[in-house]
């Protein structure tokens, strides 16, 4: 029985290919019939003519992690058209829609719960065999902290096992991001698994001209044969711990001595640089301090009577790991060019929110704006992407990454995830000071069959 006819849709099937406007049919949780529908029976009925109709998009590098333990709407990314998402960068591997708890080593795996659409993660790196027979697709890697050799063996042991995907945190996305993209190839070509790089990004200031470097190395493995992939997230600023720009093997536990603060700062001025007005305070662990919250440090020392490196070092020492900043060290271009790469995919880099969560400050407004901003920014404003194809980097290719069976392509059988937004409208909101502000132009989310997600203004389409 027909449950759901979307009346006089404008189709982007996913694939690229032209858009075309027909009827789109629902059968509970899948697209029944893709044509005609006006003699067809169905309990709901949608005008959307004028209105664009893809497959749910596909987030390629969520950070949803341990939120799967909690019943929660995660409005942040149903808002943006998101029917799925892939974490594994703050854990180890990746589920296909599992829904238990299993052990795994001294830590436990949780998949995911298939009504939010999540595709679970868990860490195993110690058993990677018992892994892929509880269910994991793939393994999560991070080279920063994962000798070379060792991650080819993991890569090798799960293709070994039947999942042979590796996600990979590269090394270095900043003075040697070349030679960590070089690692991610050579990881893919001697294990002989598909091998994805997680929020694909070039840190700045240095030498130009390095992102479309690392972007020839990928294409040139893929002509040898190599199966490789990446990501991007369409913001001009990173989300980091203020604990990073502490010299190596600095804790902030360690600077209660005020000797050591003082030492520590010199340091980072002279190893930073002037890059003050660039690093925004975001998050701190109390609400003590979320005045601060927003501003950059170069104000900051100015407001305190300190350096900037000084003012952050103190920021560290008072709140720890809990202090989180925007560092503006990335360069759109840069963005640009990565979706200009057919095997782009794209990523919020991003846990999911629903609003209830307490948060002493700010989060990225990448976590409500991505994949809004693509549409908006880079096809039809810096015309990088055509409509289809921006659509094709959302759902059919991480959908192929990432092997999620009957999604990203809307065809009859297929699950019935859809979003429906207008083509002119359909733009991000959330700014760096107003970043949980949702998204405009979206009328509906399915998932499933089920609407999951309906602005007001839309309920009546």
């Amino acid at each position: 029985m027909i449950t759901t006819v979307f009346e006089g849709a404008t189709i982007v099937d996913g694939l690229a290919r032209p858009q075309f406007s027909t009827d789109i049919a629902l059968s509970e949780d899948r697209i029944a019939l893709i044509g005609d529908c006006s003699d067809r029976e169905a309990r709901r009925r949608f005008d959307c003519r004028g209105k664009i109709v893809a497959p749910g998009f596909i987030d390629a590098c969520s950070h949803t992690g341990g939120k799967w333990l909690t019943a929660f709407q995660a409005n942040s990314k149903s808002s943006q058209g998101i029917t799925d998402e892939i974490t594994g960068l703050s854990t180890a591997y990746f589920l296909d829609h599992w829904d238990e708890r299993i052990n795994v080593g001294e830590l436990f795996a949780l998949a995911s719960r298939t009504e939010h659409g999540i595709v679970g993660t868990f860490f195993a790196e110690n058993d990677v065999q018992s892994a892929i027979e509880a269910g994991a697709a793939g393994a999560a890697i991070d080279l920063s902290a994962t000798p070379l050799d060792t991650a080819v063996s993991i890569a090798q042991q799960a293709a070994n096992a039947g999942a042979p995907r590796v996600i990979l945190r590269i090394r270095d996305n900043a003075n040697d991001v070349v030679g960590a993209v070089e690692e991610a190839i050579a990881i893919a070509e001697r294990a002989s698994v598909h091998v994805h790089i997680g929020n694909h990004h070039v840190v700045y200031p240095h030498d130009t001209g390095r992102m479309e470097r690392t972007l020839e190395r990928i294409d040139r493995a893929r002509t040898r044969g190599a199966s490789i992939t990446c990501d991007v997230a369409p913001y001009t600023a990173t989300w980091i711990e203020l604990a990073s720009l502490l010299p190596a093997g600095v804790t902030p536990q360690a600077l209660h001595d005020e000797t050591l603060r003082a030492a520590v700062a010199m340091e980072m001025q002279a190893r930073l640089g002037n890059v003050w007005h660039d690093v925004m305070l975001a998050e701190v662990g109390s609400e003590e301090r979320m005045a601060w919250c927003g501003m950059r440090f170069d104000d900051i020392a100015k407001q305190t009577w300190r350096t900037p490196a000084r003012a952050i070092v103190d920021f560290i020492a008072q709140e720890g790991n809990a202090a989180r900043a925007f560092h503006f060290c990335l360069r759109e271009n840069d963005v640009a060019l990565a979706l200009s790469a057919d095997f782009c995919a794209v990523g919020t880099a991003a846990p999911s929110y629903d609003g209830r969560e307490q948060i002493f400050g700010l989060i990225h407004p990448r976590a409500y704006g991505t994949f809004p901003r693509i549409f908006g920014r880079f096809v039809r404003q810096r015309r990088t992407l055509s409509l289809e194809e921006a659509v094709r980097r959302m759902t059919s290719l991480p959908s192929q990454i990432f092997g999620l069976t009957g999604r990203g392509v809307l065809r009859e059988g297929a699950i019935a995830d859809l979003v429906v937004f207008d083509q002119e409208q359909f733009v991000d909101t959330a700014t760096y000071l107003e970043p949980t502000s949702l998204p405009k132009g979206l009328s509906y989310v399915f998932r499933g069959g089920i609407n999951d997600f309906a602005p007001a203004s839309a309920r009546d389409i």
